[in-house]
């Protein structure tokens, strides 16, 4: 069924559901609330009886008028078999009347939700009364109020229950495209209930939980391929490169030193080739779930080996890197050493690149809970707002600083995203003013709980 008919009928129910409801909850407590009779009706009764008995209707309009009577109560008075007031009533009331007579002169009735009391009078001027009282039961008094509550239960109540039925299944799409946004590219909509999952099903939220998993698939299938051949290719690429490199010495011995600054060039490229394949390589592996994580890694202690091994490339250009380590030492991530190793050293190698001459780069280490912070600096050009988000893309450079002549392939800052969420951290990109700022989060534990 479409989701408009759903949404039309829900409502139409709920209109219908109200109505009934009302009606019913009316009757049942006119059905069920009789009042007890009470001594002050009984005296009530006589009172006006006997003040019909001596001045007749006069006496009670009278009465009525002074408002010395109970509001509630309602007065029917019948001289004669004639009505005098009110000026209609209803039919059940004239056969309450016809039960009142010189022998049955009292009646004490409970009629669905209101008490009455009647009297057989013969006046001093020998004219017949019938008195009626009606004193309807309190919940009959607030009946009003009561039926819209009902209503308003009802509504409610069907509406939320038509609401979720119509919305839960979007939640399952939402989940599905979140997780398929984080990379889990395995990710499918499945709806709770059998018949929405039928590819013939006409509402329109099973059709787009089936375009999303068409959707999925494909998107599976296109990444699942261009991830092979990468890793083909890369592959098919080593075996050349090896070849050049032996190729390259060869040339070099036989040269006597005649081109040794064109041979140091050439290798150098080489070893660049190289490193751009074994970050091909390493991108399909951070996806491929398979890495085991089960190492137990203190982050302070990795992050100053890296910044030692690092420091000798920044020095070569009077940069130099400070490392501060706030209340973040004997604190703990379980994962892979190599893999953060990586990852941390492409970010820091990176800083260092884009840092200009006698400039700093500055990696700190802090505790906020049981996360585990690594913040890396550097005073740099920076990076756009607009492109922060993106930087972690593979083969992404920022149009005006990222080229490919800075040292960068554009790989590292990919794998170091991948890297940081294999560990269920997070990874992110500020603008410093002036430089750029990579934040790392991980979850941590103490060393004293392992």
């Amino acid at each position: 069924m479409k989701i408009f008919w759903k949404i039309f009928l829900g409502f139409w129910l709920t209109s219908f559901l109200m109505i009934i409801s009302s009606i019913l909850i009316g009757h049942w407590f006119l059905d069920n609330a009789a009042e007890p009779i009470k001594p002050h009706h009984s005296i009530l009764l006589n009172d006006l009886a006997q003040l019909v008995k001596e001045q007749g209707p006069d006496g009670i309009q009278r009465r009525i008028k002074e408002g010395s009577l109970p509001p509630h109560l309602h007065i029917t008075l019948i001289a004669n078999d004639k009505l005098l007031f009110p000026d209609q009533i209803r039919w059940w009331d004239w056969q309450l009347a016809d039960q009142l007579n010189e022998k049955d002169n009292e009646l004490r009735k409970h009629n669905p939700g209101e008490l009455v009391l009647g009297r057989y009078i013969q006046s001093n001027q020998n004219t017949t009364f019938k008195l009626l009282l009606h004193s309807p039961h309190p919940f009959k008094r607030g009946l009003a109020g009561w039926r819209i509550l009902a209503a308003l239960l009802m509504s409610g109540l069907i509406c939320y229950l038509l609401a979720r039925y119509i919305t839960s299944p979007i939640k399952y799409v939402s989940i599905a495209a979140r997780k398929l946004s984080e990379g889990n590219l395995s990710a499918r909509v499945s709806l709770p209930h059998s018949g929405r999952n039928n590819k013939n099903s006409t509402d329109e939220i099973s059709q787009l939980a089936l375009d999303f998993n068409i959707m999925a698939d494909q998107l599976e299938q296109q990444i699942e391929g261009q991830q092979l051949l990468l890793r083909d290719v890369s592959h098919e690429l080593r075996s050349p490169l090896a070849r050049l490199q032996v190729a390259v010495e060869l040339a070099r011995q036989r040269s006597d030193g005649g081109a040794e600054n064109e041979f140091n060039r050439i290798n150098k490229e080489v070893e660049e080739f190289d490193k751009l394949i074994s970050q091909l390589l390493e991108l399909p592996r951070m996806s491929s779930g398979t890495i085991a994580l089960e190492e137990s890694i203190d982050i302070s202690s990795l992050v100053k080996f890296i910044i030692d091994d690092c420091q000798f490339e920044a020095n070569a250009d009077n940069k130099y890197i400070t490392f501060h380590c706030n209340n973040a030492s004997h604190y703990l991530v379980q994962g892979s050493g190599e893999i953060l190793k990586s990852a941390i050293e492409n970010i820091i190698r990176n800083a260092i690149r884009h840092t200009p001459p006698e400039g700093k780069i500055e990696v700190t280490t802090s505790l906020d809970k049981n996360q585990l912070l690594v913040s890396i600096r550097d005073y740099g050009e920076g990076v756009p707002d607009f492109e922060l988000d993106k930087i972690f893309q593979p083969f992404y450079r920022v149009s005006r600083a990222r080229e490919r002549r800075s040292g960068g392939t554009g790989i590292g800052l990919a794998i170091a995203y991948r890297a940081i969420k294999l560990h269920n951290g997070s990874i992110e990109a500020r603008a410093a003013q002036p430089g750029l700022e990579i934040r790392i989060t991980l979850p941590t534990m103490a060393l004293g709980h392992l």
